[in-house]
């Protein structure tokens, strides 16, 4: 099962080249620490202070009291009615710890992005 949300933020760096990105295209760093910001505001989940750059995008790791996991998330260019925009997805990746629990996405993700204030405009939904 695969858990994920799209949305679009201009506000996100999508085209200064970073000199620590693996690829040229790593853009992301600026969300995940966005993301690790907003999940301090809840005391039951954990994320490592410094997000794990990957070849395409970046990893949080997170952790509950129940379970380890990461998100993952990278950027693309959404086609829209007005032009291009930059557009960010966040997925829910499999537990790394063998814990009996439910693989429901972390109620921390459904508050940070249902709440008033998204990164700019909130585009997308969770899938299950």
């Amino acid at each position: 099962m695969k858990t994920h949300v799209t949305f679009l933020a201009d506000g996100f760096n999508q085209t200064e080249h970073k000199p620590n990105f693996i690829n040229d295209d790593n853009f992301g760093e600026d969300v995940a620490q966005w993301i690790i910001a907003k999940l301090k505001n809840h005391r039951d989940i954990s994320a490592d202070p410094e997000p794990v750059q990957e070849d395409c995008g970046w990893l949080l790791q997170i952790s509950t009291d129940q379970f380890s996991g990461d998100i993952g998330l990278g950027s693309y260019q959404v086609g829209t009615s007005t032009g291009e925009k930059h557009g960010w997805l966040c997925f829910w990746k499999a537990p790394r710890k063998n814990h009996s629990c439910s693989l429901e996405r972390p109620k921390p993700m459904n508050t940070m992005f249902e709440s008033k204030k998204p990164p700019k405009r909130y585009c997308g939904g969770f899938t299950t």
